[in-house]
């Protein structure tokens, strides 16, 4: 039998952790901070033999199941790991997982995962991330699970989840487009915010809330459409967006979020198809009080035979030259 021949991952072999080694580790007092580093020195030690999988990329196969929250925090993120490979028996990326692992390229998933969960701030930080294909079988991604991943440049959420929670994309500032599912309810508070690179969204219908700061400062949407079935616009929701040029709302007279349109300097047309002028959240307008030069410049394009509601209801009036 030919010898099997090592290949070295960078200036380093590649890890795996395997459920008797994290067993092993995990026996230890972990409770002390020193006993941590121990433990994952050991889990280094009982890999050492394992051959390496890629030719230029120091590599990391997790092997253990569920990993408990926050393991790879302290081992991962001081490795030189570009690429994380995550076997099919794996359910759950706990939260903190791979937070602040800043080497980090690329995830790959074994054919047939059954992964369901990415867990809140499971990727946090990782600013070499630049692509994420999460496997069919993910229903929920956590909170701020992909904040700061500043190389990501696109995602498809996969199309059992239901909701963006807030800060899901946070500062993903090279993000180009993302895809959503048609099932989705939820889009959270600053789920997108400093998106600056994204230059469109689709909003399915189906989509019932859309958070506050939800798109603000995304620097690079042009336009915006929110589908029929939303009812709740937050505050704020697409402040900052310089250049913003048209934005559709909600036919079906939801409230409306306070400042929504906040420092789009460049809105020149917004659509408001409700038959009811729709109310403002606090009492508030789209815009700044000092931005009523934006009201002037603004066109409001109406559903026929309702100009005279707008004209007559608060905050609706300061706008000019309604069609």
């Amino acid at each position: 039998m030919p010898a099997m021949r090592r290949t070295r991952c960078s200036t380093r072999r590649a890890i795996r952790l395997t459920p008797m080694t994290v067993a092993a580790a995990r026996r230890l007092a972990l409770t002390d901070v020193s006993m941590r580093w121990f433990a994952a020195v050991l889990a280094l030690w009982a890999a050492a033999s394992v051959p390496a999988v890629a030719a230029d990329e120091a590599c990391v196969t997790a092997g253990c199941g569920q990993m408990p929250a926050g393991e790879w925090r302290g081992l991962a993120a001081d490795s030189a790991a570009a690429v994380v490979r995550i076997p099919a028996w794996v359910t759950e990326i706990p939260d903190y997982a791979f937070a602040g692992c800043t080497a980090l390229r690329r995830v790959e998933f074994a054919e047939g995962s059954r992964l369901r969960r990415v867990g809140r701030y499971a990727f946090l930080g990782c600013t070499s991330l630049d692509s994420l294909p999460l496997p069919p079988s993910v229903t929920e991604i956590g909170e701020g699970a992909l904040r700061e991943c500043e190389a990501l440049g696109a995602f498809t959420v996969p199309q059992g989840v239901t909701a963006i929670e807030p800060h899901t994309f946070e500062w993903c500032v090279s993000l180009r487009s993302v895809s959503l599912p048609p099932g989705l309810k939820k889009v959270g508070m600053s789920a997108f915010k400093y998106c600056r690179s994204l230059e469109a969204v689709t909003l399915p219908e189906g989509v019932a809330q859309v958070g506050m700061n939800a798109f603000s400062c995304c620097s690079s949407i042009v336009e915006i459409v929110f589908p029929s079935t939303v009812t709740e616009l937050g505050s704020y929701v697409m402040s900052e967006c310089v250049s913003l040029r048209r934005a559709v709302l909600p036919a079906n007279g939801s409230l409306l979020g306070e400042l929504m349109f906040s420092g789009c300097r460049s809105l020149v047309e917004i659509v408001e198809l409700s038959p009811v002028p729709p109310a403002f959240d606090c009492g508030s307008f789209i815009f700044e009080p000092d931005e009523a030069e934006l009201y002037r410049r603004c066109r409001l394009t109406l559903k026929s035979g309702t100009e005279a509601r707008y004209r007559a209801a608060p905050g609706w009036r300061l706008f000019y030259g309604c069609k």
